[in-house]
């Protein structure tokens, strides 16, 4: 849910932009309302996944929903490739989402990415039958994907996942589990719940069901390919459908435009008063108020403050801590006054806002804090000491205070984001290995999109990027020698 009342399939519609949703005549107002909260949270956590915007959840506007309608015996869902229409039974459908969102995907991307295939055929089974495969790097990204899940890592024969699908048919005498289009609906199944859902309408079976036992989901380093695959693929899927709208630019920026599109308004505070200057053109002044701040200048900061709340009523809905520095390289290689300043924009600028702040939250009901922590959070890294530092600072900034403000009706939570693509990273890659290790691959709308999703579905700490959020539960439990280890062996080699 939104936080802001109950929602209804017009709402569900509005929101992905669906071509139409229809419900069954024998699907009573209780049964209905309920299942439309439940679709809403598992397409919220589906957009959060796949890190893109809300029309690829819709495929542009070109994918419809039935609930409750016709159904089919012993089937939760399925897809209508004539109708292109998902559909769910009334009692049956939970769990079934992504697998039938998936085989949508693959019938809408068939067209898409392929030549001649004509407009029944699936991505996946076109790429299979080696199909005229159209050039763009974004196909190139899918057909990994396929590849992952289709062939061993070589790419010489069948993986192991084609092979127990096809016993499985000959064992029933049907040709279902060894199709190219179910296999790959059940590989993103994984995939979905390896990102740790919340919601269990979307997904749910892939380890511990009777299927999974029988080798019908992806095991083991299969498993792991085929997930780094989808991430890259929807990675840059979601960062090209977010840029048709805008150009890249820093987190900031990225999420005052993500808000303002959304029907926010915002206000943006920078020392960059050419910047600003162009985002309120871009926005409008109707959308956007603007505000030369320095974060460590605490009369900058409560002017900026006054002066936002003076066109809001007093009230400030969300506050997004996004300043932040970064120095990079050994630490005695470094002058202490960038270390100090690192330490001044990072973690004291954060407190400055914070502390303007609270008044102008607290007159507001609901009001949320999202701060700009980071994965350098969970342990330190090499490198990257004093920034690091500042992140730990900045989570334990945001456990106290989510703790304390909750009597105000404060939520107060942070991303915890890899290297992300901005010129502040940039301009530092030069001062450590760590980033050709693990590379810079989150762009700012993808991380702006995770900030919508944090007041979509408030969590205390929102690891960004399926590797980190799978590495998050690891990292909070495993031994701290273990977790140096690690670190030290990707930092040496």
């Amino acid at each position: 849910m939104t936080g802001q009342g109950p929602v209804s399939f017009v709402d569900v519609r509005r929101r992905f932009e669906f071509r139409s949703i229809e419900v069954g005549r024998w699907v009573t107002p209780p049964e209905r309302d309920r299942a439309a909260g439940r679709f809403y949270e598992a397409l919220c956590d589906l957009m959060s996944i796949l890190q893109g915007p809300e029309h690829l959840i819709s495929l542009r506007g070109s994918l419809g929903l039935q609930y409750g309608i016709g159904g089919r015996p012993g089937v939760a869902a399925h897809y209508i490739p004539a109708t292109r229409q998902l559909a769910l039974a009334k009692n049956a459908g939970a769990g079934s989402l992504a697998h039938e969102w998936f085989h949508a995907f693959d019938h809408y991307m068939g067209h898409k990415a392929f030549r001649r295939l004509g407009s029944g055929g699936f991505a996946s089974s076109g790429w299979l039958d080696s199909a005229d495969q159209k050039e763009h790097p974004l196909n190139k990204r899918l057909g990994a994907c396929f590849q992952a899940i289709l062939l061993n890592e070589d790419g010489t024969s069948p993986s192991s996942l084609f092979q127990c699908s096809k016993r499985a048919d000959t064992q029933m005498k049907v040709l279902y589990y060894a199709r190219p289009e179910e296999l790959c609906a059940r590989a993103f199944e994984a995939f979905v719940e390896d990102s740790q859902p919340q919601s269990n309408f979307l997904v749910r079976g892939t380890v511990y069901s009777d299927e999974a036992r029988a080798g019908l989901y992806p095991e083991g380093k299969q498993r792991q390919r085929i997930n780094d695959a989808f991430e890259g693929y929807f990675m840059a899927l979601g960062g090209a459908l977010y840029r048709e709208h805008a150009e890249d630019g820093p987190v900031g920026r990225e999420t005052a435009r993500l808000f303002a599109s959304r029907g926010w308004f915002v206000g943006a505070a920078d020392r960059d008063e050419a910047a600003l200057a162009s985002l309120e053109s871009e926005l409008g002044d109707d959308r956007c108020s603007t505000h030369i701040v320095d974060v460590v200048d605490e009369t900058s900061v409560r002017q900026g403050l006054a002066d936002f709340a003076s066109r809001t009523g007093g009230r400030l809905r969300l506050l997004h801590n996004n300043a932040g520095i970064l120095k990079v390289g050994p630490f005695e290689k470094i002058n202490l006054a960038a270390h100090r300043a690192v330490v001044e924009v990072n973690v004291i600028g954060l407190m400055t806002v914070l502390h303007g702040a609270f008044p102008y939250l607290k007159a507001t009901p609901g009001a949320q804090v999202v701060n700009m922590s980071s994965a350098s959070a969970a342990y330190g890294i090499p490198d990257f000491a004093s920034y690091s530092a500042s992140k730990h600072a900045v989570r334990a900034m945001t456990e106290a205070l989510d703790i304390e403000w909750e009597p105000h009706d404060i939520r107060v939570c942070d991303l915890m984001p890899p290297f992300v693509n901005t010129g502040m990273v940039q301009q530092n890659e030069q001062g450590s290995r760590l980033f050709e290790r693990l590379g810079v691959n989150l762009t700012p709308d993808v991380v702006a999109a995770q900030v919508w999703a944090q007041v979509e579905q408030p969590r205390l700490h929102r690891p960004v990027s399926m590797q980190f959020r799978a590495l998050w539960p690891i990292a909070k439990s495993a031994p701290t020698s273990l977790t140096r280890r690690v670190l030290r062996k990707l930092w040496r080699q």
